[in-house]
């Protein structure tokens, strides 16, 4: 199931960032299969 993996991956984001870890922080949010999506109307 996509929707699982995707938890399990910003789950384990969220506990890097929380334990400092942050080259695996970038390492996963680098990746070229995320999608980013800016919030309408935020600048």
């Amino acid at each position: 199931m996509k929707n699982n993996k995707n938890i399990q991956i910003i789950d384990k984001i969220y506990k890097a960032f929380a334990a400092g870890d942050i080259p695996t922080v970038l390492g996963n949010v680098a990746s070229p299969n995320i999608e980013w999506n800016e919030a309408e109307g935020n600048r």
